[in-house]
C-alpha cells in the first residue's frame, strides 16, 4: 500500500529557535562567522503515537572578506 506523506504527517508547526554565535577577526578585513541554533517544535505533527515533534540543530559557519577598495 502506498502511504503519502500529507496522509502522516501535518503541515504545519509551532516552535521557538535559539541561537549564538561570534565574529573572530582574521586581519586585513576578513572575518570568521560562527553560530548554532537550535529549533524546538511544540506541536504534535503526526496523529500517531506516541507524540512526534520538530528538533533541529544548525551549525553555520562562514568567511567576510571585503571586496573592491
Amino acid at each position: 500500500a502506498t502511504v503519502k506523506t500529507d496522509d502522516v504527517f501535518d503541515g504545519f508547526d509551532v516552535g521557538a529557535t535559539g541561537a549564538l554565535g561570534a565574529n573572530f577577526s582574521l586581519g586585513g578585513g576578513k572575518w570568521l562567522n560562527t553560530d548554532i541554533s537550535y529549533y524546538h517544535g511544540f506541536t504534535n505533527v503526526t496523529d500517531a503515537s506516541p507524540r512526534v515533534r520538530n528538533r533541529n540543530i544548525g551549525i553555520n559557519v562562514g568567511v567576510l572578506f571585503p571586496l573592491g577598495n
